[in-house]
């Protein structure tokens, strides 16, 4: 995803300021509706309550750096449970190079996505969550043990945040609006580009910019459609974007 495609297109955005919800707020007063949400790891919006919560009380109570602690071993457990994996690792972000469940991967390696169930062929599967660097790795099919990235320690700050953003991966029932395009693919909620051309990628980025949209940076990105957190108005102009 960080391809100077996608940096150079970020660097159009003017400098943010917050997020909250669907938006992003920039320093000189306009407001995005963000369509990209990390490419597509934030299913509840930005800054939500009870996720926010939990994150201020985690760096609170805990500490930031990648220590020992009883909240990594229960994040990794109750991963490992929920999704009967073999072995569960956190590792750096881009450890391995994760394929979307829609596209085939030669080996099997597959971002687990809210809603979407993996593929037959899925050796290693990485939970699609923001983690501030970090990846959670599962061990799908035991053969593929030698091809986990070596594992790392999750601060306990973002193991407890982890926790609470597993309910949200496992709860995820959006509203989904049929999306028909020949510039877009629809995926349960979420969409990509049909158009991989630079150029062309570029132009939709810019048209979506210009009505205050923030769409996927990169060919290769992934967006996340969340009507729930626009007005009605907002997502007909999604509509005839995305359209």
């Amino acid at each position: 995803m960080n391809d100077a495609s996608s940096l150079h297109l970020l660097s159009e955005l003017p400098p943010i300021r917050r997020s909250r919800g669907g938006y992003l707020y920039t320093q000189n007063g306009e407001r995005l509706l963000d369509l990209w949400l990390n490419n597509a790891t934030i299913l509840q919006g930005h800054q939500p309550a009870g996720l926010l919560t939990v994150a201020k009380n985690a760096l609170a109570q805990t500490f930031i750096h990648p220590y020992p602690s009883h909240w990594h071993q229960r994040a990794i457990q109750a991963i490992q449970i929920t999704f009967d994996a073999h072995a569960v690792h956190i590792a750096p972000h881009r450890a391995l190079c994760m394929h979307e469940p829609w596209h085939h991967h030669p080996k099997g390696y597959y971002l687990l996505r809210a809603g979407i169930p993996l593929p037959k062929d899925c050796t290693i599967a990485q939970l699609a969550l923001p983690l501030s660097g970090y990846a959670c790795y599962l061990l799908i099919d035991k053969n593929a043990k030698n091809e986990l990235p070596t594992a790392e320690i999750l601060p306990a700050y973002l193991a407890r945040t982890l926790l609470r953003m597993l309910t949200h991966l496992l709860n995820f029932t959006p509203e989904i609006t049929p999306i028909t395009s020949t510039n877009f693919s629809q995926h349960h909620a979420y969409f990509t580009y049909n158009q991989t051309s630079i150029d062309s990628h570029q132009a939709l980025f810019r048209l979506a910019l210009k009505e205050k949209i923030l769409l996927p940076p990169s060919p290769q990105a992934t967006g996340l459609w969340l009507p729930h957190l626009f007005s009605a108005g907002q997502n007909q102009t999604i509509k005839a974007i995305l359209s």
